[in-house]
């Protein structure tokens, strides 16, 4: 009798936590929080505030993001990058997200009329192939350099 009510104890918790993570995921999925989806999808190599890691070539956000809103094909580079990519958000969660981390942590750099993602634009900047995403930001940042803006780190 008691491993039976231990199972069901056990079956019911399972059951909510799993309720839970479901709504926890729709939540997300459903774009009410950017900034819980940067934390589920992009904290873990940018770190909470963005700083990124030099040993791991994980470049910060602060201090260049809004740079690439200056370059014809930064827009595209910010879609491509590998946790974008590898994020597994639609598109229209994909551009909350964007619009988070810009108006977060690209605010001071960003142009001041700079239009916010769209799901469409984001679907459309899917499409075009990025063969070697390491050139695509070395190019962006020879430009930009041209203009006196560095985005080494």
């Amino acid at each position: 009798m008691n491993r039976s009510r231990q199972h069901c104890g056990v079956s019911a918790l399972v059951a909510a936590v799993t309720f839970c993570l479901a709504g926890f995921d729709a939540a997300v999925a459903a774009g009410e929080s950017p900034a819980l989806a940067y934390r589920l999808h992009c904290n873990g190599c940018h770190m909470e505030d963005g700083s990124g890691a030099k040993a791991g070539r994980i470049p910060p956000i602060p201090g260049i993001a809004g740079h690439f809103l200056k370059h014809e094909k930064g827009r595209l580079y910010l879609v491509s990058v590998p946790g974008v990519v590898n994020s597994g958000l639609p598109d229209g969660e994909t551009a909350q997200v964007l619009n988070y981390i810009l108006e977060v942590f690209g605010a001071n750099e960003a142009p001041v009329n700079w239009q916010r993602f769209t799901g469409d634009e984001v679907r459309r900047l899917r499409t075009i192939k990025v063969d070697d995403i390491t050139a695509l930001r070395n190019e962006i940042a020879t430009d930009l350099a041209k203009q006196g803006i560095d985005l080494q780190y």
